[in-house]
């Protein structure tokens, strides 16, 4: 009960989260079925806020290329830096660290193919899956790097303090496509100046009692980042020498690849000692703000190349539109794909799970989504990086 009020609390609110189409679904795709569509049961509702204006560029199926080009230094179990030199994040220069480990680490993924999807058999098979997650299908990746850690509230306030202004227009880009970089029509989207952001800053409590934000340096430094929209979180990772994951890296990270893993650990157990969820952190089954724990709380909930929290803490924002038909269309077997083509449905998707809702939203398959104008409380952001030659 308590996870199907907190979702009807976001609907009312007119926020337009987050639900995928619910039900079985039968081995072939699900052509027959309606899409996701506002007013529908078990859809999103519709937006409080302005859509974007404009459109984005355009783009579905990526060039060829090895995905591997110059970037910031990681964590490649060394540091190659000179001393007394910081050539990494920005939001890292002060040498945060979270749960010991610097809150910048990007370690890299391997690139390589995998079945993207829920199965219908396999290790992440699940009868009662959204129907948005299948068919199943083979997609493959460049390597890339994804940060350990969600941004937290001690390097967004970074940002925030030298904000000035939108990103250029084709900053954050995949390295795969120049047209998935920073559009000057979202300009609009963004405060014109770092006066105006940490005005602005005060939209980041989203109205409720479960902010992660302070305006002043507090204990919630390392908390995920919450209540960002789609674009603070774009032009967070721009700045921050990075780019939004694609929804195909965020699960291939999740999945851990070819494992095709149902949670991002290796195993298919669930306790509060891999994610947090289900207002369950604290071992007390109230919801209060200690049950979104620091990032990196829940180490037995590592994914296979060490991100922490890509179930539970905060949903994350990725790259992609939502389209209900890309699994059975332009996505259905691709390379380095990322969905840039916005379709009617004006929703962006993110992934993970989060400390509030059900385990079953945990899983690496599942695709939510919201309009880029959303804001909660349980949806935050990670960053990822091109890899180093």
């Amino acid at each position: 009960m308590k996870h199907t009020l907190h979702l009807l609390s976001i609907t009312a609110a007119g926020a337009g989260l987050l639900f995928a189409c619910g039900g079985d679904v039968a081995p072939a795709a699900p052509t027959g079925a309606p899409p996701c569509g506002v007013g529908e049961p078990g859809s999103p509702a519709p937006a409080s806020t302005p859509t974007t204006p404009g459109e984005p560029p355009t783009a579905s199926i990526p060039p060829g290329g090895d995905g591997v080009s110059t970037g910031q230094s990681g964590a490649l179990g060394f540091d190659p830096r000179p001393k007394g030199i910081f050539t990494g994040p920005p939001s890292c220069a002060d040498g945060p660290l979270c749960q010991g480990v610097d809150c910048c680490d990007s370690p890299v993924v391997p690139g390589g193919a995998f079945a993207m999807g829920r199965g219908l058999t396999g290790p992440d098979a699940l009868a009662a899956g959204y129907a948005n997650e299948v068919p199943e299908h083979p997609a493959s990746l460049s390597s890339f790097r994804l940060d350990t850690f969600e941004v937290t509230v001690g390097r967004f306030r970074q940002f925030v303090r030298a904000y000035t202004g939108p990103p250029e227009a084709g900053a954050g880009a995949h390295p795969k496509w120049k047209a998935s970089g920073w559009s000057d029509k979202w300009n609009v989207e963004m405060p014109k100046d770092g006066t105006q952001f940490l005005e602005f800053a005060g939209d980041f409590d989203c109205g409720t009692d479960f902010k992660s934000w302070t305006k002043e340096v507090g204990p919630n430094e390392n908390l995920p980042m919450t209540c960002v929209t789609w674009y603070d979180a774009f032009a967070f990772c721009a700045w921050d020498g990075g780019r939004l994951p694609t929804e195909a890296e965020w699960e291939y990270a999740a999945a851990g690849g070819s494992e095709n893993r149902m949670f991002p650990w290796d195993g298919v157990s669930l306790t509060r000692e891999h994610a947090s969820y289900e207002c369950l952190s604290d071992g007390d089954p109230a919801c209060d703000v200690a049950d979104m724990p620091p990032v990196g709380s829940k180490p037995a909930g590592n994914g296979r190349w060490g991100q922490r929290d890509m179930a539970g803490g905060a949903f994350e924002w990725t790259m992609d539109w939502f389209d209900e038909a890309w699994y059975v269309g332009e996505g259905r077997d691709c390379k380095d794909c990322i969905n840039l083509k916005r379709p009617d449905s004006d929703l962006k998707v993110f992934r993970g799970g989060d400390f509030k809702d059900s385990a079953e939203l945990l899983r690496a398959a599942v695709r939510l989504y919201s309009p880029p104008t959303f804001r909660a409380d349980n949806v935050g952001f990670r960053c990822a990086r091109p890899v180093r030659r």
